[in-house]
């Protein structure tokens, strides 16, 4: 069913018990209208249902990116000598993989509670969460965004004021 044909139904319906203007013709109308409205109800909550769990998907997809890049990052943290905070993001990174690995196959409801009960119960660590999360999302698109070439005479700004060393003389 979709909303163009429904509202054609109810359309004809409405014409038809207003041509018989009976009572019993009112009351038909008020069933099919009712009908008619579940089933339009229905269908708009199956489509919710499937765009959240399509953005659930690409959601896990983007965590374990996440995941990926904090980890390539704790190699650098640790080769500048700051071996803790290494080991605090390994264990971040690893912790939104397995939850990347595990999304897809839990309910919305449900993965949205335990988000919200984590974040009032350790707000400390949730916000801390999210900047390493950013911090990894920005170092993924930083590494997969295209860069320009000096050899294909493509334009790179930022690089244009700096030398081929990268830096500003």
């Amino acid at each position: 069913m979709n909303a163009t044909t429904s509202g054609d139904d109810i359309y004809d319906s409405a014409a038809a018990v207003s041509e018989a203007g009976s009572e019993s013709g009112r009351q038909g109308l008020k069933e099919t209208l009712q009908t008619e409205g579940r089933g339009l109800v229905t269908d708009a909550k199956a489509e919710v249902r499937r765009m959240a769990d399509q953005r659930k998907h690409e959601a896990a997809s983007m965590l374990r990116d996440v995941a990926d890049a904090i980890g390539q990052a704790t190699s650098t943290l640790n080769d500048k000598g700051y071996g803790r905070v290494a080991h605090y993001a390994e264990a971040a990174a690893d912790r939104l993989k397995k939850v990347g690995d595990d999304l897809p196959d839990r309910d919305l409801d449900y993965v949205l509670g335990q988000v919200t009960g984590f974040a009032r119960e350790r707000p400390a660590l949730f916000l801390g969460g999210m900047f390493l999360a950013g911090f990894g999302a920005a170092r993924f698109l930083a590494t997969s965004a295209p860069r320009g070439n000096a050899r294909t005479g493509s334009y790179d700004p930022y690089r244009s004021a700096a030398g081929s060393d990268g830096y500003v003389s």
